[in-house]
């Protein structure tokens, strides 16, 4: 696992503590630095709507291809603005990134930022109970 917070690192330790395989470092999804060529499933929840530029969100994802060379799987779950596909919202969702100065991807600009990072989504679920939040079962392009 690859998180930025010391607190979640700690905490997180305590349930891994019996599974020598799994590693947890300190360090930022949106600008790894080298290659693991162990993982073959990779997984991000909640990351990529707080990435604004739908460039640099297409461009994270895909170096994920670099540093995961086997990668046969991404999973991805997240959180989409209001759209046609979406047309419910998550309570404050909206409103808390409004705050920040920026509004979220809609669920068809999320699905074009992960064909534009050279994925296919080989699955899509919709999360019960949770409005606009879906988790993503993508599969890297060959490219």
């Amino acid at each position: 696992g690859i998180e930025q917070s010391k607190s979640v690192i700690k905490e997180s330790q305590k349930f891994t503590k019996n599974h020598p395989q799994i590693e947890i470092i300190k360090g930022s999804i949106t600008s790894l630095k080298g290659i693991w060529e162990d993982v073959t499933v990779s997984l991000i929840s909640f990351v990529c709507h707080d990435i604004k530029s739908k460039r640099t969100c297409s461009k994270v994802l895909h170096s994920y291809q670099k540093h995961f060379p086997r990668m046969n799987c991404l999973i991805v779950v997240d959180i989409v603005s209001l759209s046609k596909k979406t047309p419910t919202i998550m309570p404050g969702f909206d409103y808390v990134h409004g705050l920040q100065g920026f509004t979220p991807r809609t669920y068809e600009e999320t699905l074009e930022t992960f064909h534009k990072a050279h994925y296919d989504v080989l699955q899509e679920i919709c999360v019960p109970n949770m409005p606009n939040t879906f988790i993503w079962i993508l599969e890297p392009i060959d490219s």
